[in-house]
């Protein structure tokens, strides 16, 4: 009897450790998963200074992940004197993920440009790019909104 009390308490702990091994790989997200939708520029500096041409309307621009492109949808202000942000251009390129830290995005000119990953959450995106042979670090900052 103990024996067998033995054996069953030996199949259960098993169980149980193989069932919560399974919980935890899911619970796992990748990084290509998390930045996967759609996120708005909430911050934006160039070498850790906002740009002087920076407007509100540039925090309407948006950035839609999809399985292998990305869209950039910017806005601009209807002019100097009015207060209307309206619709400027929209940008689509190819991305690969690098690792979990590091996507390239491949503009339509053949022009690579690695972004690191400072931060991402299922909420918040964090960027940053290095521009012009290494003169210009542009850091950027994203909300999803979708």
């Amino acid at each position: 009897m103990k024996q067998q009390l033995y054996k069953i308490l030996i199949l259960i702990t098993i169980i149980f450790s193989f069932s919560s091994c399974l919980l935890e790989d899911e619970d796992e997200i990748s990084s290509q998963d998390l930045l996967l939708g759609k996120w708005q520029t909430i911050a934006y500096t160039e070498n850790n200074i906002v740009p002087n041409d920076f407007t509100r309307c540039d925090l309407s621009r948006t950035m839609e992940f999809f399985d292998n492109n990305i869209t950039f949808i910017e806005y601009i202000l209807e002019s100097d004197t009015e207060s209307n942000c309206v619709f400027d251009e929209t940008y689509t390129f190819q991305y690969e993920i690098i690792n979990d830290n590091t996507f390239k995005i491949i503009r339509t000119n053949g022009q690579e440009i690695n972004v690191e990953i400072l931060e991402l959450t299922t909420s918040i995106l964090k960027v940053k790019a290095i521009y012009n042979n290494g003169n210009t670090v542009k850091k950027e900052i994203f909300t999803k909104i979708n």
